[in-house]
């Protein structure tokens, strides 16, 4: 507090506590506050003019809830799309290490592994693969 004082005709006096708790006017002031959170809403009249004013939104809380919707709009559209219908068709169990293993075979061509790997993604339909043999 090395801020130049105004000389004033009413001395400021202050005495450090360890807690709140006891202290007549804390009591009072804490009672106050407590009603005062319990409702709803303060009549504007009675506000300071700075409080009166809309309370500004964080930027990244802003950016956030931008996201977090274009996300879930994206995800409604995609699993709408062609894409999304066919993807929620493939067999999960393509994804385990036994399937990864299976196709890295190394007794496997490239070409039949791509084969499998396409068949089990439904990137080709059996039908018309099995028209080529």
């Amino acid at each position: 507090m090395k801020k130049k004082r105004k000389k004033s005709t009413h001395p400021l006096i202050r005495h450090w506590t360890a807690g709140h708790e006891g202290l007549e006017r804390n009591e009072l002031v804490d009672r106050e506050a407590k009603e005062a959170a319990s409702r709803c809403n303060s009549d504007k009249k009675l506000l300071p003019s700075y409080l009166r004013k809309p309370l500004l939104i964080n930027p990244t809380v802003l950016k956030t809830m931008h996201n977090t919707r274009l996300k879930k709009k994206w995800l409604d559209d995609w699993k709408k799309s062609e894409q999304g219908i066919t993807t929620v068709r493939i067999d999960k169990s393509m994804l385990l290490s036994k399937f990864l293993k299976s196709i890295s075979n190394p007794k496997l061509s490239r070409e039949a592994a791509s084969r499998v790997v396409q068949l089990r993604l439904t990137h080709i339909s059996l039908n018309s693969y099995l028209k080529q043999i």
